[in-house]
């Protein structure tokens, strides 16, 4: 007998334990593809939320540490200097 032959007559002689394999089979792939689908879905929404927000970027004083003859040399920012902050990759 051959290995095909032999399979088909142990389906045939165990159906009961062939079908609940089968369905056991077919539940855990469906889960395991539902898995990875939403995986996936998770990571194309956090890309398209990260492209769509754009880049917001605060500038403050660190006032802490800060000494007193450092307040008087305290500049206001000009439009190049804002322009040259804003080139700067981080």
């Amino acid at each position: 007998m051959n290995f095909a032959k032999r399979a088909i007559t142990s389906i045939m002689r165990r159906k009961g334990k062939s079908i609940i394999l089968f369905i056991l089979i077919f539940v855990l792939g469906n889960v395991i593809a539902g898995a990875i689908s939403v995986r996936q879905a998770t990571i194309n929404v956090e890309k398209n939320i990260k492209s769509t927000m754009g880049a917001v970027a605060t500038i403050n004083l660190d006032y802490e540490n800060m000494k007193e003859e450092d307040f008087e040399k305290i500049e206001n920012l000009t439009k190049e200097k804002i322009e040259e902050i804003g080139t700067n990759e981080f």
